[in-house]
């Protein structure tokens, strides 16, 4: 089944929240934003055994006047149909006499809990599933309880990838329903993590072997799948060879048919890693025929860039709904652009903002993504774009704030370039994301033209700052750093006499490189008795950090 949406309903941090999702989805936030209280509420209701649905009262979310309960928790999950009649199989007839006919359009269930403060024992939730085109529900415990068993969540928490991460143990290795994982299985899973552990341990003696062994006794665990079994090793075995890319043929136990085959040590490790997370995260095995849902959580955590490359790319290999959250610009910049979810939390409601479908054009897109997040993958992170034409500005804008006493990084604030992307895709995702911005522009024609093609973005005038002369260069040097320029040029005296500024300025940027003059003019701004920031640079930083520490607020 397809999670197409979450509501979220006084559960910890968030009094209230509506989350949409994609085949694969990535959360980012700041750090309070709620995020984590969005996966323990998928993760509570979805659980594989009792103890783990409990609802105890620090669960609630609490009025900060009066430190009570706002309300009763209420989490909805509702699921789709990925294609119109994708639940006419047998595995979904129990859920028959809930489901409207199979038509032109995707059917959906949704799956709701609700607990009150005062509710039924032990902090327990009720739990219903009922069809929003019918008027159908259920309660039955063992329906919910196979629904859940359909529907399973592989949570692989920030560090489990390197083995940091805690693993979800149980007596004997048992399910909640007392299904007993096979000796041979369990020695399969030790030879696995233990290929994993020697070699981020620093231990591993003979690295290519022990990868090897891990490796092997990954393809053994797929094998068993295509011989009788326990159905719960089954299930399991069937997200190992979606993993490694392996699909065995179920004629001929013995014959596989590689999809990918991994070409170096660093794509090995990347496939234990996943395995070894899959097992710790579900060492009691999963139903055959479940459809689970992977939440994996800050893969980057412990992990050197090439092999979360690795495990990136593999993760991309497996062909079931996925929840990713990172702070990686770089694993971000490689997610599509659509199933982006910003989040943002304003007393208590947590906002999601997503780029829409169609709102950029294909050659937009393109730019965006090729000149702003491929060149700079954490702008998605930033609370405010600080728009600007050129490198001049790219660089002593920081370091301007800096002198005035602020960090654009702490404040997050991002200076990008716009002038090889175009204004229009930084704007437009901006506005979708929520994403505060301002637009810093040079006094000539196109500088002009910037500010009036702004102007359909606009809801205040502090959001654009429009420079009275051709460059910054030139704005410089006509508020008292004309000496920087022509110390850079290396021109005499004599000549400096004869060039008008602008060609003077030219030949400073022969000379040096626009970097080194920023650098230049910010030494020249910062040394005693010069002339200051221009007031008109200094007005534009103080509105900008002002925006960005609004940005929550201005968002809700």
């Amino acid at each position: 089944m397809y999670l197409r949406a979450l509501r979220i309903e006084n559960f910890r941090a968030i009094r209230k929240s509506a989350l949409s999702f994609d085949d694969g989805t990535a959360l980012i936030g700041e750090n309070d934003c709620g995020i984590t209280s969005v996966l323990d509420a998928l993760e509570l209701v979805l659980g594989f055994d009792e103890k783990s649905r409990r609802y105890p009262p620090w669960l609630f979310h609490r009025d900060l006047e009066t430190g009570r309960p706002r309300g009763p928790i209420g989490i909805q999950l509702r699921f789709a149909e990925r294609h119109a009649g994708e639940w006419s199989g047998a595995e979904y007839e129990p859920f028959e006499a809930l489901l409207p006919a199979a038509g032109k359009r995707p059917r959906e269930l949704w799956y709701e809990a609700r607990v009150s403060p005062a509710g039924a024992r032990d902090g327990e939730a009720e739990y219903r599933l009922r069809s929003p085109r019918i008027k159908a529900r259920s309660s039955d415990p063992d329906l919910i309880g196979r629904f859940r068993r359909m529907n399973p969540v592989i949570r692989v928490p920030a560090g489990m990838l390197s083995g940091h991460g805690p693993a979800r143990n149980w007596p004997d290795g048992r399910e909640a329903d007392g299904l007993k994982v096979s000796k041979e299985m369990r020695d399969l899973m030790a030879r696995i993590n233990r290929a994993v552990n020697t070699r981020l341990s620093g231990r591993s003696l003979d690295l290519k072997s022990d990868l090897e062994d891990g490796y092997l006794a990954a393809f053994r665990l797929i094998e068993m799948g295509t011989i009788k079994m326990g159905k719960w090793e089954a299930g399991l075995t069937r997200s190992i060879s979606e993993i490694i890319g392996w699909r065995p043929d179920r004629k001929r136990s013995r014959n596989t048919t590689l999809l990918r085959d991994p070409d170096s040590d660093s794509e090995r490790l990347g496939i234990l890693l996943l395995i070894g997370a899959l097992i710790r995260a579900r060492p009691g095995g999963m139903a055959p025929d479940a459809d689970p849902l992977w939440i994996i959580e800050e893969p980057e955590a412990h992990l050197h860039p090439i092999t979360l490359t690795s495990v990136a790319m593999f993760v991309s290999l497996i062909q079931r709904q996925k929840i990713l959250t990172t702070y990686s610009g770089d694993l971000l910049s490689a997610v599509p652009l659509s199933q982006l979810r910003r989040l943002v939390r304003h007393d208590g409601e947590l906002h999601e903002r997503r780029v829409r479908k169609n709102v950029l054009s294909r050659s937009e897109l393109r730019r965006f993504h090729y000149h702003l997040r491929s060149r700079f993958p954490g702008v998605s992170f930033s609370r405010l774009w600080l728009l600007v034409e050129g490198e001049s500005e790219f660089w002593i804008l920081p370091q301007l704030a800096s002198l005035m006493g602020y960090e654009f990084a702490l404040e997050g604030i991002s200076c990008v370039e716009f002038a090889q992307c175009g204004l229009m895709p930084p704007l437009k995702v901006a506005r979708e994301l929520g994403i505060q911005w301002h637009l810093l522009a040079d006094g000539d024609d196109a500088g002009k033209a910037y500010i009036k093609a702004a102007g359909d973005f606009l809801d205040e005038d502090s959001r654009v700052t429009l420079l009275r002369h051709k460059d910054i260069e030139r704005f410089f040097w006509e508020h008292g750093y004309s000496g920087v320029y022509e110390r850079a040029s290396k021109l005499s005296p004599q000549k400096l006499q004869k060039l008008t500024p602008g060609r003077i300025i030219q030949a400073a940027v022969r000379k040096t490189s626009k970097p080194y003059l920023a650098l230049s003019i910010i030494e020249a701004i910062a040394t005693d008795g010069s002339p200051g920031i221009p007031p008109r640079l200094e007005k534009m930083i103080e509105s900008c950090v002002q925006l960005a520490r609004e940005a929550p607020e201005r968002l809700a």
